[in-house]
């Protein structure tokens, strides 16, 4: 069994689109951890399970990890931090309604940190190529001029309008927030 981080170079799936975002949606009070795992690492790594280098179950990824903040700085993306219930909420009723492809459940990926251990790879002589920083840059060399909202991912003249509906959606669900912090506080 090999499993491999965030895989990147030639991938098309829910977390690289995430880099494809106008603002990287960050759910209030997470601290997301960012390691990736390029696809040449993972082929080095199952050649190493296959002739039974190491054996087991083997965890697969760059060294470390980049704290969002890191990510942020890197990529040049800034984020849109939302409260975790109008996070999941508007990703439940988005998915249920067809607009975007992911259930709202795949927001654990960004919201949590998902790092694994290649401790018994490294114990057996296996190390990565790459690391997380050239990798994130390889994964925003790839994305570069894709737009994605949502998880959906929108030719040109969408990404305009999605970028205002974005907003706009963004802007209602801190509205709604405020609305419903101050009846709690009419309430006390």
């Amino acid at each position: 069994m090999v499993r491999p981080a965030v895989l990147v170079g030639g991938m098309d799936t829910a977390l690289t689109r995430y880099f494809e975002s106008p603002r990287l949606l960050v759910v209030a009070g997470s601290r997301p951890a960012w390691q990736f795992c390029h696809v040449d690492d993972l082929c080095s790594a199952l050649e190493y399970a296959v002739l039974e280098k190491a054996d087991g179950e083997l965890a697969v990824g760059c060294d470390g990890w980049l704290e969002q903040e890191e990510v942020e700085e890197l990529s040049g993306i800034r984020r849109m931090e939302l409260p975790s219930a109008v996070a999941l909420g508007a990703a439940a009723r988005l998915h249920r309604i067809g607009l975007t492809p992911s259930p709202a459940g795949d927001l654990a990926y960004t919201m949590y940190p998902w790092v694994v251990s290649g401790s018994r790879l490294h114990d057996a002589g296996w190390r990565p190529k790459h690391t997380n920083e050239e990798v994130l840059a390889e994964l925003l060399e790839e994305v570069a001029g894709r737009h994605t909202v949502a998880g959906r991912r929108l030719g040109r003249k969408d990404a305009t309008a999605a970028g205002a509906a974005g907003a706009t959606v963004a802007l209602l669900g801190a509205a709604a927030v405020v609305r419903r912090a101050r009846k709690a506080r009419r309430r006390i």
